[in-house]
């Protein structure tokens, strides 16, 4: 099964990291609440940003593809390849919006709210794992770091939304919707915006967490 094509940078990229790991923070910090119960996670899709939400200027262009795993409907493969006309480095800034669907139906959002600058600095220090992770997604080079100049063509092929970490026992069920952004730190200019989509539902016995 394909999803709709779209686009995807390396500052597309960034923002897909900073959604995954400000998933894996949100759970953290609600980890005490235990008021949901055990759960696992269910990626949906990804997608542009509303057209007012979007840059005014292209700043990269591409295309993405995607598949079902067809053992694990929970599980996605995603295969693509994009050319960028800036350097990627730390004078960045990316704000993530969690939204959750309303019992009364409809997005509300401010479920949580996270600004990070410097944003290679921040994601490779606290999220070290997830830092090598996407580097060898997209470079095959574990080692990699900024600044990332502009290259002719990114290439990215089977890579798994199957992503391992050390989740709290219990979190909030229900629907999502993340929205990131990326910025020009100095001139708040607009780079990149991403939406996602997944839900949080209760585990199955002998099912493995995404």
């Amino acid at each position: 099964m394909l999803i709709p094509m779209g686009t995807m940078s390396l500052p597309a990229r960034l923002v897909q990291l900073l959604l995954a790991t400000t998933i894996v923070m949100i759970i953290k910090c609600t980890a005490q609440m235990q008021i949901a119960g055990p759960f696992r996670v269910v990626p949906g899709y990804m997608e542009d940003c509303p057209p007012e939400m979007r840059p005014k200027t292209e700043f990269f262009k591409g295309y993405y593809s995607g598949f079902r795993d067809r053992r694990n409907t929970d599980v996605w493969y995603y295969s693509g390849n994009i050319t960028t006309f800036i350097t990627a480095d730390d004078n960045y800034t990316a704000t993530f919006n969690l939204a959750s669907w309303s019992s009364r139906g409809g997005w509300k959002d401010n479920a949580f709210q996270k600004s990070t600058s410097r944003l290679c600095t921040t994601i490779k220090t606290f999220f070290p794992n997830v830092w090598r992770k996407g580097m060898m997604m997209v470079f095959n080079d574990p080692t990699r770091d900024c600044p990332f100049p502009p290259q002719d063509t990114y290439s990215v092929n089977n890579v798994s939304t199957n992503y391992i970490a050390k989740f709290p026992p219990s979190f909030f069920y229900g629907r999502y919707r993340g929205t990131g952004q990326i910025l020009n730190t100095e001139t708040k200019e607009l780079i990149a915006c991403k939406r996602c989509y997944f839900q949080v539902v209760p585990k199955q016995q002998n099912s493995a967490t995404p």
